[in-house]
C-alpha cells in the first residue's frame, strides 16, 4: 500500500474534475491587476461563484485564505461574489 486513502483519492480527481480558473489563480495569488482585469470580462465572470480545487473553494474563499484583502473587496463589490457559499 502507498498510504494513499480513500478521501486522497476522491480529492485527486476533484483536482482533475474541478481546475482552478484564472480567477481562481489570480485570486490565490493576490493579484489584484489581473483579477480586475477579468472581472471585466463576462466570460471570466461564469466562475466568479465556481467552487474548484480539492477544497471545492471559490474564487473568494482563496482571496480571503490568502489574507488579499483588496482581491477579497474586488470579488465583492466588482464581481458580486457571494458571501455566503460554503466550501
Amino acid at each position: 500500500s502507498d498510504g494513499a486513502t480513500p478521501t486522497d483519492a476522491i480529492s485527486d480527481k476533484a483536482e482533475e474534475i474541478l481546475p482552478l480558473t484564472d480567477l481562481h489563480l489570480a485570486a490565490r495569488d493576490g493579484n489584484l491587476p489581473r483579477l480586475l482585469d477579468l472581472l471585466r470580462d463576462p466570460v471570466q465572470m461564469i466562475h466568479v461563484n465556481a467552487a474548484a480545487g480539492y477544497d471545492f473553494m471559490t474564487p473568494l474563499h482563496f482571496a480571503a485564505d490568502a489574507q488579499a484583502d483588496a482581491c477579497v473587496s474586488a470579488l465583492l463589490v466588482q464581481g458580486q461574489a457571494d458571501a455566503t457559499r460554503l466550501d
